[in-house]
């Protein structure tokens, strides 16, 4: 498995173009009617079911992601499983506070359960803004809809023993990050991270796009 590397919003695949097309789209499509009864995945995939007049949902008030403060990047990640455990996959996308995109990444990380899952796409982007050239220059907002995992790195005495590992190796990638808080987000906020995620269950070759502008 290699990672297809996409900077400056250049990319090594047709395909991968097409696929951070659809997805600008279906953003750009929830921007503009943020109360189409229809989530980014719907969008994407089966565009011929948005009518106009545009359908609205009744029953609840539509979230959507809110930016960070000057000079803090934000991150959303999520994790996907299709089973108990099953086929996981993470993704995720690292934003200033203007919603300029900086990181995308879009993988498969095998068989997983849930929690293990959003567990370890939050360590993914820990890890990617480690090594990256924000890490000593931006303070980092990480939301993740899995209040599990968010509790288990705020206080890893309550963490399981078999992801303790996982949590030792986000301790230490926190020391190499100006500032950071962790905390939990409604699923609605967490809407391309979702599809990203859920894109990774089947990928055969991983997505990262670092926008270093």
């Amino acid at each position: 498995m290699r990672n297809k590397i996409i900077f400056q919003g250049k990319s090594l695949g047709v395909n991968q173009d097409f696929d951070q097309a659809r997805l600008n789209l279906a953003e750009w499509t929830k921007a503009k009617w943020p109360d189409l009864c229809m989530n980014l995945q719907d969008i994407i995939h089966y565009p011929n079911n948005i009518s106009i007049p545009v359908k609205l949902c009744q029953s609840r008030t539509t979230a959507s992601w809110i930016g960070s403060p000057p000079g803090v990047l934000k991150f959303n990640m999520d994790g996907s499983v299709l089973g108990k455990p099953g086929p996981a996959g993470i993704g995720g996308i690292l934003r200033d506070h203007m919603g300029l995109e900086k990181i995308r990444f879009s993988k498969s990380v095998g068989i997983e359960e849930s929690n293990m899952a959003k567990l370890l796409a939050i360590r993914e982007a820990f890890i990617l803004l480690a090594s990256s050239q924000w890490a000593q220059t931006n303070a980092l907002i990480v939301e993740s809809d899995s209040r599990n995992a968010v509790n288990w790195i705020i206080k890893p005495e309550l963490a399981p023993w078999r992801v303790r590992k996982f949590i030792s190796h986000i301790e230490n990638l926190k020391l190499q990050i100006k500032e950071w808080d962790l905390v939990h987000e409604h699923r609605e906020k967490n809407q391309v991270a979702d599809y990203l995620a859920k894109e990774g269950v089947n990928r055969a070759d991983n997505l990262l796009v670092i926008n270093e502008e």
